[in-house]
């Protein structure tokens, strides 16, 4: 496949996978403008894991507009990328919010992990956990004063493995 592809959905793996794809052959990094049509068709694939084909924009559209929408919020959202033999096979995304400014901290911002995703014949390999941790680390160098995750509920433990920690004080409401 070229550079920016997706890996292909194939048979799951769910909790395993095989030697020749285990994790340490798996590049993680800060994404470039290169590899957005491989996250876009890593999100479009995502999205037929939930969705009918015939409800989502057609991938050639979908990757137009997921390449202009991550232009125009690169100051904000930050790509990550896992890749495998020039293939896509994972992604996370750093949102960079701003906060109200501190007498002590006037430049003050926390972040949010977003559509973490790993291709599902490659789950349970530690890309999503190395995923994270590149993250983490890219967070920690931008002082971010924290980040948070909205959590599927099977990766939960994968967060907490990397720091991440329940907080009861945390309440969310949809406005949906």
């Amino acid at each position: 496949m070229a550079r920016g592809t997706a890996i292909s959905q194939g048979a799951a793996h769910e909790g395993g996978c095989a030697p020749e794809q285990a994790a340490p052959n798996v590049s993680v990094r800060l994404a470039t403008e290169q590899d957005l049509p491989g996250l876009a068709e890593l999100r479009w694939r995502w999205a037929l894991e939930q969705h009918d084909r015939s409800e989502l924009l057609p991938l050639e559209e979908f990757t137009v507009a997921a390449a202009d929408w991550s232009q125009r919020h690169s100051d904000s959202h930050v790509p990550f990328v896992a890749v495998l033999r020039d293939e896509t096979v994972g992604m996370a995304w750093l949102a960079i919010l701003p906060r109200v400014l501190a007498p002590l901290n006037p430049n003050r911002a926390s972040g949010d992990v977003q559509s973490c995703f790993v291709a599902p014949k490659l789950r349970g390999c530690g890309i999503g956990h190395r995923l994270v941790t590149e993250v983490v680390e890219y967070a920690h160098r931008r002082g971010l004063d924290y980040i948070t995750v909205h959590s599927s509920e099977g990766a939960v433990r994968m967060y907490e493995r990397a720091g991440f920690k329940q907080y009861s004080g945390l309440l969310g409401r949809s406005t949906v």
